[in-house]
């Protein structure tokens, strides 16, 4: 049985980009066949999560002293994947690693209305 660690902790805001993306990429792995994976989510709100999946993942809290390198997350998996690239969690062992790195560009032409930071 293989073990799958996502580092999904976007999901403390599931109305942002990146919570969307994890909610909806999360959602359709608990929709599959599932059985042949143990797959761990990075959140920070595991009550939340675990309501809505139940028992299709397991469920590690999120917290934000992990992201210092003596206390990062010392279990093996299989693979690791962080959902995006903003993420400061990263393993402690050298492992198989996956970053998705979304495609987000700002604007840099048109007129001085459309380039103003908001």
């Amino acid at each position: 049985m293989k073990r799958i660690f996502l580092e999904s902790h976007n999901l403390k805001n599931p109305y942002s980009g990146f919570g969307q993306y994890n909610y909806h990429l999360i959602k359709g792995l608990a929709a599959q066949d599932l059985s042949d994976w143990k797959i761990t989510l990075h959140v920070k709100n595991v009550k939340r999560w675990k309501k809505e999946f139940g028992d299709t993942f397991r469920y590690r809290k999120y917290r934000s002293l992990t992201r210092h390198k003596p206390f990062r997350i010392k279990k093996k998996y299989h693979l690791w994947h962080s959902l995006n690239q903003n993420i400061k969690i990263e393993p402690f062992f050298q492992l198989p690693y996956v970053l998705t790195v979304h495609d987000i560009h700002f604007i840099k032409e048109g007129s001085a209305h459309v380039q103003r930071k908001l």
